[in-house]
């Protein structure tokens, strides 16, 4: 074994000089009212969450990995008190709550008066900065954080859990939300005898237990096919716990229900749901079951576009539905056309040819869908039309033929028209007044028509067409039936003889009578269809006036021809 040479000057000397610099970085180290040189801080928070205080190298002692654990019987978590405990705890204190901290007065708010021996106003390194309720700086419950450097009597760095906030390291002076006082639970708040120190005793952690559920997972969403229900995973005794889930239809394990959420089909319709969360930590797994839920009921198809109409919309186009749009596709669709809000016979295709009998109607045209273990859906487009027809138009004008005369026979040929040929109403008028009857093609001349004027009123109007306003023709003003009465006299000694041809339209006229008038004398005779010979005596002789009259029926002329003779003796 090789031995290093023995120093040349005195041991003892040596000995005293290494125990009075010991006992001179003692008092530095330990000293609760030595401050610190003051640093080029902001005042105010300096770091925050465990990641960033960290990699500033302001640690948080190892809390960072157990804040889910109670110390002292304060609550978990961010927790200004738990965390305070713990670093007491560190610090070498029992794990074992405080006789001081009575049931119930967990607060920071008590920890003053409950530590009253061993609180002041002085700041130590490692004492429990204190705040009572209601002061600045902290609320109604209080507040303690730990005394990390000492600048001065009046500037302090302290590192703290805030209730439901983060963990941060913090410089405060008396200048704003100075602490109502100082607990001096490892250190007395005087210096330390000078002694060689000792490392501090391990502190006492407690163990990582399994979690406790406390309340149990639920189930959220529409409990319907096609939606997705959400798991909550219940309420557990700890925090920073790994969940997983295992979701059941009806009692029996669902194959691939193992996230949080779950998407519901067809397979699902009428079954009941549950879910199991299981609950992980370090120390070990519980499980938590949900209620049963309702049963799952039929989805719903919701529509992002009603069914169109393409197409002109007139009399032997073809119109065409264009089907709707929805947010699952159907497997079954009918079709039903409407016209005027009124279903149309037959009309259960997508296209539609549109005939005569939906002119001037508006189209509609309804689909109703269904899908499996969906709601059917039915959904109808919006208006299209009216329905246009085209125009009849007349290429050829109505006429009327016949004589008007009383007893002739007027006989309308209606007009002609185009693309079709309509249907004709007939009417005929007298001078604008409807004829009472007459309302057929063919129409008898009457005394009544006699110096007035005979129309035809013709009404077109096919079916699928826009009708035409009706059209009038115009016969000439009716008369009576003329008469023509030829003669030939024939004077004598104190007589004359008169031959008479009487005929009406061109045709002998066999009724009326005639009076041959000469010189006062008068002769009548009957017509009866052939030349009347009449002969006239007693007649002075000189020059005389002959009349011939020629008086018929009502509905023929009267005709009276004159001449002279000359009468011989």
């Amino acid at each position: 074994m090789h031995h290093p040479p023995q120093p040349s000057h005195r041991p003892l000397q040596r000995l005293l000089l290494a125990v009075v610099a010991t006992f001179a970085a003692v008092l530095t180290t330990l000293a609760p009212t030595a401050y610190a040189p003051a640093e080029a801080a902001t005042v105010g928070v300096l770091c925050s969450g465990f990641d960033d205080c960290n990699g500033a190298g302001m640690s948080a002692s190892g809390y960072h990995a157990v804040w889910d654990t109670m110390f002292w019987n304060m609550y978990s978590g961010r927790n200004c008190t738990n965390y305070v405990a713990y670093r007491m705890i560190r610090a070498g204190m029992s794990s074992t709550r405080p006789a001081q901290l009575l049931p119930g007065q967990g607060n920071a708010s008590y920890w003053g008066a409950s530590f009253g021996s061993l609180t002041n106003r002085t700041p130590t390194v490692g004492a429990v900065a204190w705040w009572n309720k209601n002061v600045p700086g902290a609320g109604s419950g209080g507040h303690v954080a730990y005394v990390e450097k000492v600048y001065s009597a009046t500037d302090i760095v302290i590192s703290e859990s805030n209730w439901s906030g983060d963990f941060d390291w913090r410089r405060i002076t008396t200048a704003a939300n100075w602490p109502s006082g100082f607990i001096h639970l490892r250190d007395s708040g005087t210096p330390p005898p000078v002694v060689t120190p000792t490392p501090p005793p391990t502190p006492s952690v407690p163990p990582v237990v399994a979690p406790v559920n406390t309340a149990a997972p639920t189930i959220t969403g529409t409990l319907a096919v096609g939606s997705t229900v959400t798991a909550t995973p219940g309420t557990w005794s700890q925090a920073n716990l790994t969940y997983a889930y295992q979701w059941y239809a009806d009692g029996v394990a669902l194959g691939g229900g193992t996230e949080s959420t779950f998407a519901l089909t067809k397979s699902h319709l009428g079954k009941r749901l549950s879910v199991k969360v299981t609950a992980t930590n370090s120390a070990g797994s519980k499980v938590a079951t949900s209620a049963t839920s309702a049963a799952v009921v039929a989805g719903t198809i919701g529509v992002t576009a009603p069914p169109q109409i393409t197409g002109d919309p007139r009399i032997d186009a073809v119109v065409t539905a264009v089907p709707p749009v929805t947010t699952k596709a159907l497997t079954t669709r009918q079709v039903q056309w409407f016209a005027d809000d009124q279903p149309i016979p037959g009309a259960t295709t997508w296209s539609l040819t549109l005939g005569p009998e939906v002119v001037a109607r508006t189209l509609s045209v309804q689909v109703h869908g269904s899908r499996p273990a969906f709601k059917d859906v039915t959904v109808a487009s919006g208006p299209v039309g009216p329905v246009q027809a085209p125009p009849l138009t007349v290429t050829a004008p109505g006429t009327i033929a016949g004589r008007p005369y009383v007893g002739q026979v007027l006989t309308l040929t209606p007009p002609v028209t185009e693309p079709v040929a309509a249907p004709t109403g007939y009417g005929w008028l007298r001078d604008g007044v409807p004829i009472p009857g007459a309302a057929t093609a063919s129409y008898t001349l009457t005394a009544a028509d006699v110096g007035h004027h005979v129309t035809a009123r013709v009404g077109l109007n096919a079916t699928g067409y826009f009708p035409l306003e009706p059209v009038t023709a115009l016969a000439p003003v009716v008369q009576l039936v003329p008469v023509r009465v030829g003669f030939h006299a024939a004077p004598s000694r104190r007589a004359a003889t008169v031959r008479v041809n009487v005929r009406s339209l061109g045709v002998a006229m066999a009724t009326g009578r005639v009076t041959v008038t000469v010189g006062g004398r008068t002769v009548t005779a009957k017509v009866r269809g052939e030349r009347l010979l009449l002969r006239v005596a007693g007649v002075p002789a000189g020059r005389r006036k002959l009349t011939i009259r020629y008086e018929g029926p009502a509905r023929y002329q009267a005709v009276v021809e004159k001449a002279h003779l000359r009468i011989r003796r």
